[in-house]
């Protein structure tokens, strides 16, 4: 892109300010008011607002020739506006009615424990209560012969998630973890915490 014209001006009240110029998008990079109007070529005038840019010719042969500038507002308007040649590709964050909330976030640390052995048809608990836990992964080890299951304290035969050996299940909860085998055998417990 490059830019073919910049301008500053104010725009009384009620009142429009004409522009002959050539160029492919309008950008208006400053104002005093929060919108005003814009037309292209003799077009309908548009609302828009500082910050914002527009392309109404995009991917066809006609271009920007002629800008209106249409203040509605009881007061007022000074802009700055350019018009530029090529595309603008526009990567500006804009933000209406408030501000965004962010929340810091430390780095993940593995807590790996050891291996839990199963006992045969008794809900087994893997992982205890643990409010700085954002995972918890269990692993029905390969060499084990039994599918488990995996949930709450009433984990059992018919109540839980199936884990087949050599699988892994990824849950991500706070809460206390049970894991369930018909046949005694061992599961590896790897908990993601927070920093």
């Amino acid at each position: 892109m490059s830019l073919a014209s910049h301008v500053d001006l104010t725009v009384p009240a009620g009142e429009s300010r004409y522009f002959a110029m050539t160029g492919d998008t309008f950008v208006c990079s400053a104002s005093n008011q929060t919108t005003f109007r814009v037309a292209v070529n003799g077009g309908t005038r548009v609302p828009f607002r500082a910050g914002w840019h527009w392309a109404p010719f995009r991917g066809q042969a006609d271009r920007i020739r002629q800008v209106e500038i249409f203040n509605p507002n009881a007061t007022a308007l000074t802009i700055s506006f350019e018009l530029a040649t090529g595309e603008l590709i526009d990567r500006a964050l804009i933000l209406a009615g408030g501000a965004v909330q962010t929340e810091e976030q430390s780095a993940d640390t593995l807590s790996p424990a050891e291996d839990v052995t199963l006992s045969a048809a008794i809900a087994t608990q893997v992982a205890p209560v643990n409010t700085a836990r954002r995972r918890v992964l269990i692993t029905n080890l390969a060499g084990n012969t039994n599918t488990i299951r995996v949930g709450d304290v009433s984990v059992s035969l018919t109540r839980g998630a199936p884990v087949a050996p050599g699988q892994t299940i990824t849950l991500e909860t706070t809460a206390a973890v049970y894991a369930w085998s018909t046949g005694s055998q061992d599961v590896a417990v790897l908990e993601v915490e927070r920093s």
